[in-house]
């Protein structure tokens, strides 16, 4: 189960997801530039939780080979994809600049499980940890954010929990699951 929505979920939803023992992860996807050694892109950057992803594997290409990983982005680094490396003209261990903080390139970001079919799945993509975005000060009144929470757990306590959290969304937010949502 995913709700998506222009707005920060409320924390109240995380707890209580939490107490119906239902595993949770969140994303924050904006778009912004990112600075490299002599060059700006304009780039899809989606901040992610330490469970993320729910379903499937994050993949990094390493040595011209895609090698799947289980964890995400440390805080301070950034995976980029490969376009970034030429547009941007830097190499993983060199720093990228976002908003008011720098990144170290630790990884090339070669597959998202969950990658959608929308114009920013198109851009150039970078991964950061979401606990690194106050700090770049990117995001202000005005920004177009997307955040999701994704769910998984027990079929039962997610069709409890979709029915204790429809009531409660808020303007712009929507439930998404396997039956009406998105293919991936």
């Amino acid at each position: 189960l995913i709700i998506r929505s222009s707005r920060p979920v409320p924390d109240g939803i995380h707890i209580s997801a939490h107490r119906q023992g239902l595993t949770t992860a969140s994303t924050l996807e904006f778009a912004s530039v990112l600075q490299g050694k002599d060059a700006f892109q304009l780039a899809a950057i989606k901040a992610v939780s330490t469970h993320y992803p729910l379903r499937g594997q994050l993949r990094l290409r390493v040595h011209g080979k895609d090698v799947a990983t289980t964890r995400t982005p440390s805080p301070g680094t950034v995976w980029i994809d490969e376009r970034l490396l030429g547009l941007l003209q830097v190499q993983p261990g060199d720093s990228l600049v976002l908003g008011e903080k720098s990144f170290s390139i630790a990884a090339v970001l070669a597959y998202e499980p969950d990658r959608g079919g929308n114009f920013a799945a198109f851009s150039p993509r970078a991964l950061i940890a979401l606990e690194d975005v106050p700090a770049t000060g990117v995001v202000q009144p005005g920004s177009r954010l997307q955040y999701q929470l994704m769910l998984t757990g027990d079929e039962e306590k997610l069709s409890d929990f979709r029915e204790w959290v429809a009531p409660r969304l808020g303007a712009g937010a929507r439930l998404l699951d396997v039956s009406g949502g998105r293919p991936e």
